[in-house]
């Protein structure tokens, strides 16, 4: 058995400012476990985009 441990992080760009934290999430669970998953926002709450 395999005990190794890998961590990744891993930056998404291009995605639309409409998608969530929660939606970038289920995005990627299907490839493994997702420990965490955050969309930036800015203080009103909407996503800064790429150029955060």
């Amino acid at each position: 058995m395999n005990t190794d441990v890998v961590a990744l992080a891993l930056i998404v760009d291009g995605l639309a400012l409409s998608v969530t934290s929660q939606e970038l999430r289920q995005l990627f669970t299907p490839f493994g476990p997702v420990v965490w998953a955050r969309v930036v926002v800015d203080r009103f709450g909407r996503s800064t985009g790429t150029w955060s």
